[in-house]
């Protein structure tokens, strides 16, 4: 019994850790671009969806700050003044209808 519970632990971790691993490996798609700074126009407030599977879709409005195509830097709480104007852009980036 005691040589056994281990192994089921060290399996139980091994099972978690590949299951996280493919669960989490998706990312927030970009669906709307809302505003868009006038001073800086790599500064978008974006609506962005991540695909959860069978447990449908999570939804957050975020601050882009895009450094790079591929590298940026996203918060949650902004300030929109006057420097936002409003663009409503349809990006669709997960091809939902």
């Amino acid at each position: 019994m005691f040589s056994i519970l281990p192994i089921l632990v060290f399996i139980e971790i091994l099972n978690f850790g590949i299951l996280r691993t493919i669960f989490c490996s998706s990312s927030w798609k970009t669906q709307t671009i809302i505003y868009q700074n006038t001073l800086d126009e790599n500064k978008k407030v974006e609506f962005q969806m991540l695909n959860k599977g069978a447990f449908g879709y999570r939804r957050r409005t975020v601050e882009v700050n895009y450094i790079t195509n591929w590298f940026f830097i996203s918060k949650e709480k902004g300030i929109y003044n006057s420097n936002w104007k409003k663009v409503n852009l349809e990006v669709n980036e997960l091809g939902l209808k």
